[in-house]
């Protein structure tokens, strides 16, 4: 393993780690690192060689921050907790996600490639059955679905890890095997899928840590001639934006929002046409490759969403009131 895989590697188990520590945490509801170790681990004390004090050691410490990944058996503890109006259930589905093994390993075997696309929702799994397939390897050892237009849409209707899971499969072996067309088209579905995730990540106090670790590892796989795609710059101003257009889209509603009513407003504001005139800010942008020269129709591209941007965002963080016209379309009050 080279030094850039160790690099890659680590990053993506903090992640993993992180993601598994934030929803403990909103699941149990601790009102610290160390009350959620004692609710944990109650009767785990260490003796200091010193002092002769008992002490908590700094594990759980190392688990918020990503600096290391708990064992298995600390795993199914955490999954089997039970406490009053709270329990730890749940969480181990997250912590052994696909999505995590996707995203650590980018060369992966013909039977572990078989084993992600068996691990996935079956709702996700539905999508792929129905698409065609380019072959992965002279052998064609395994199909790398080649999702339509149509298939793209459908996996809008299911925003989550299993859907990056699977957008980041497409893109890194599409990358691996020569299929740079379809690697831009996944990355620019996995761009929307990501700001489609943006507040469940955000209430994680994971946005910007994961839309990083994407733009470092996996976007540059969607390289096509001299240009590639980027998830772009401002990404807590664009996020702030999300969030406020959200909540203006349902402002009469007398119940809170549950979890599917959240993922139709986002929905409508990064794909669909209710708020046509801000969702190009959700849109992947494409940036220059180093070392490559670039067609004027390519500079014309890379030149459009930063200008944009540089135009708009400024205005965002004092964004006034958004208001709802009769087409449907959300434009900004000055």
């Amino acid at each position: 393993m080279t030094s850039v895989d160790r690099g890659r590697l680590a990053q993506a188990v903090a992640l993993r780690v992180r993601y598994w520590m934030a929803g403990v945490r909103q699941r149990l509801r601790p009102t610290s690192v160390d009350d959620l170790a004692r609710l944990v681990e109650p009767n785990l004390r260490w003796h200091s060689k010193h002092t002769g004090e008992l002490w908590r050691p700094s594990k759980w410490w190392g688990y918020d921050k990503g600096d290391r990944a708990p064992r298995m058996s600390l795993i199914d503890k955490v999954e089997a907790l039970r406490l009053p109006n709270a329990s730890g259930a749940g969480s181990k589905a997250e912590f052994t996600h696909i999505l995590w093994e996707t995203i650590q390993n980018p060369y992966p075997t013909p039977q572990t490639c078989r084993r992600w696309m068996e691990c996935l929702d079956p709702d996700v799994q539905a999508v792929v059955k129905g698409a065609p397939v380019l072959a992965a390897g002279r052998k064609f050892s395994y199909g790398i679905p080649k999702l339509r237009p149509s298939d793209y849409e459908r996996l809008r209707h299911h925003p989550g890890l299993h859907t990056l899971a699977l957008l980041t499969f497409i893109v890194q072996q599409a990358h691996r095997f020569g299929h740079s067309t379809l690697a831009n088209e996944a990355g620019a579905r996995l761009v929307s899928a990501l700001w489609q995730c943006s507040l469940r990540l955000e209430d994680r106090e994971l946005l910007r840590p994961t839309m990083a670790f994407f733009e470092s590892w996996v976007m540059p796989m969607t390289q096509q001639g001299a240009t590639r795609l980027s998830i772009g710059d401002d990404i807590a101003a664009r996020a702030n934006l999300l969030s406020r257009l959200v909540r203006e889209l349902g402002p009469n509603e007398s119940r809170p929002i549950d979890e599917s009513g959240l993922d139709i407003r986002i929905r409508s504001v990064v794909g669909g046409r209710r708020c046509i005139k801000l969702r190009w800010l959700f849109m992947a942008a494409t940036v220059p490759v180093s070392g490559f020269a670039l067609t004027p129709d390519e500079k014309r591209r890379c030149d459009w969403l930063p200008a944009a941007l540089t135009m708009r965002l400024p205005s965002i963080n004092d964004l006034g009131t958004l208001s709802s016209r009769a087409n449907g379309s959300f434009d900004l009050k000055n």
